[in-house]
C-alpha cells in the first residue's frame, strides 16, 4: 500500500512539474508515468481552447480534498481527510491561515460577505472562523453526526441539520449562540418503515426570505424571519406502502426515495432536488408546486444551476450529466462520462460547465450552448469550482493538491 501511495504521489508531482514547464514555455519531451512524449501532448486540446494551468496549491497530506472560493475570489479555502483546513492567498499562492480542530474536513462555506468561513465534517462539530485573522470565532455542536449546514444571505445566521433527528437549528454566526429551531411535523407511520436515514437537510434561499428543509423524502418551506412553516412541496404521484405486508398507502411525499441534494436557483425562483429515485425535480417556489420531473437511469447525486438560472445540470450514477431548460423542463444535452458524475459547476457567465466523475480520471469542460466537449483535463480530478470572476477553474489532482487553470479571455 505504501508503495502504491508513493507511486501516486510521484505521478502527481510529475504532473505539477508538467504544469510549471508549460507555463514557462518548455517544449522538449518529458517522461510522465513511464512514458516519454512531447510535453504539450496531454494539453493539446487545452491549447486549442487556450486553457492554461497557472498554479499548484500543495500542502495537504490526504487526497480527498474539498475547496471553495471566497466571494471576492482572492482566497481559496481547502479541507481534506485530515485535521485542519487552510486559507490560501491566491495572489501569492501561499497558505495564509491554518485552521485546526476537526478529525477531517468534509465541507466548507464562506458567508456571502466573505468575513466568516464555516467548516464541517461527519462529526457533530461545526467551526466558524474569522477569515481576516484565521481565528476561531465560535464552535457549534449538533446533537448527532453527519451534519449539513447553510449560511443566511445576510451572513448573520447558520442553519444546521443532521442525519439522525428532525430538528433544524439556527445559530448566531458570530457567537455560536442558538437562536431558534425548526421542528418538522411528525408523520403518522412508524419511522422505521422508511428505508432512509431519519434526519434532515437545510438551505437558505438566495434572498434570505425562505428556508428550505427536507425530512423523510419531503420538502418544507419556512419563513426565515418568523420561522413559521409556509408550505410542504408534494408530488401527488409519490406514495409509500406501510404496515404489515404494505397494506396501507401513504401519500404526501416530494420524492419516492432518499433526497440526496437540494439547491436554489440564483434568483430563488426554483428549488431543485436530486434523489435516489432516479429523478431530479424542479419546484416553483412562489407558486409552491412541482414544475418538472427530470429523469435519469440512475440515482441523481449532484445538482447545479447556471448563474443566469436558465439551465439546471444534474449528475447521475447512470454515467451522464444532463443539461435542462429550467423554463420548460426540456433536455438540452446529455454529457457522457465513465462513472457517477459527482461534481458540477458553471462558469459565472453561464457559457461553460465543468464536470467530474468516478472512473474518468479527468475533468471535462463543456460548452453549455451546444453540449460540446471543449477540453478534457487529464491531470485534473474532482471536485471542480470556478472563481467568482470566471478567470480560474479549480480542480483537484491525483495527489493532495489543487490545480488552478486559467480560463480563456472573454
Amino acid at each position: 500500500m505504501n508503495r502504491e501511495m508513493t507511486k501516486q504521489s510521484l505521478f502527481c508531482w510529475q504532473v505539477c512539474l508538467l504544469v510549471v514547464l508549460v507555463i514557462a514555455g518548455y517544449t522538449s519531451p518529458i517522461t510522465l508515468n513511464g512514458q516519454t512524449r512531447p510535453i504539450r501532448d496531454d494539453l493539446a486540446q487545452l491549447r486549442n481552447f487556450e486553457l492554461r494551468p497557472r498554479a499548484v496549491l500543495a500542502g495537504h497530506k490526504k487526497r480527498d480534498i474539498t475547496f471553495v472560493f471566497s466571494p471576492d475570489g482572492l482566497t481559496l479555502a481547502t479541507g481534506a481527510d485530515e485535521s485542519a483546513a487552510r486559507l490560501w492567498d491566491l495572489r501569492t499562492g501561499m497558505t495564509r491561515a491554518y485552521l485546526p480542530g476537526h478529525r477531517y474536513v468534509s465541507a466548507l462555506h464562506f458567508s456571502p460577505d466573505g468575513r466568516t468561513l464555516e467548516t464541517e465534517s461527519s462529526e457533530r462539530t461545526i467551526r466558524l472562523w474569522d477569515v481576516q485573522t484565521g481565528i476561531l470565532k465560535a464552535t457549534v455542536v449538533e446533537s448527532h453526526d453527519f451534519v449539513n449546514a447553510s449560511i443566511s444571505p445576510d451572513g448573520q445566521t447558520l442553519a444546521t441539520a443532521n442525519m439522525t433527528d428532525l430538528l433544524v437549528r439556527l445559530w448566531d454566526i458570530d457567537t455560536g449562540r442558538l437562536k431558534g429551531s425548526l421542528s418538522h411535523p411528525k408523520r403518522y407511520w412508524r419511522r422505521q418503515e422508511l428505508s432512509i436515514g431519519n434526519g434532515a437537510q437545510v438551505i437558505f434561499d438566495p434572498n434570505g426570505r425562505t428556508i428550505a428543509t427536507e425530512a423523510d423524502r419531503t420538502l418544507y418551506l419556512w419563513d426565515a424571519k418568523t420561522l413559521n412553516l409556509l408550505t410542504t412541496l408534494i408530488d401527488p404521484s409519490e406514495s409509500l406502502s406501510v404496515g404489515p405486508l404494505g397494506l396501507w398507502t401513504v401519500k404526501g411525499f416530494s420524492h419516492g426515495d432518499t433526497i440526496y441534494q437540494m439547491t436554489f436557483s440564483p434568483s430563488g425562483e426554483f428549488l431543485a432536488t436530486g434523489s435516489r429515485d432516479f429523478t431530479a425535480k424542479l419546484w416553483d417556489v412562489a407558486n409552491q408546486r412541482l414544475e418538472s420531473t427530470l429523469k435519469h437511469d440512475g440515482k441523481v447525486s449532484t445538482l447545479a444551476f447556471s448563474r443566469d438560472g436558465r439551465v439546471l445540470a444534474t449528475g447521475s450514477e447512470d454515467r451522464t450529466a444532463k443539461l435542462w431548460d429550467t423554463s420548460t423542463g426540456q433536455l438540452l444535452a446529455s454529457l457522457p462520462h465513465k462513472g457517477t458524475v459527482w461534481s458540477i459547476d458553471f462558469s459565472p457567465d453561464s457559457k461553460f460547465v465543468a464536470t467530474a466523475a468516478d472512473n474518468d480520471h479527468s475533468v471535462k469542460l463543456w460548452d453549455v450552448g451546444t453540449g460540446k466537449l471543449l477540453d478534457e483535463l487529464n491531470s485534473a480530478r474532482g471536485p471542480v469550482a470556478f472563481s467568482p470572476d470566471g478567470r480560474t477553474l479549480a480542480t483537484a489532482c491525483e495527489d493532495a493538491a489543487v490545480l488552478l487553470w486559467e480560463m480563456p479571455p472573454k
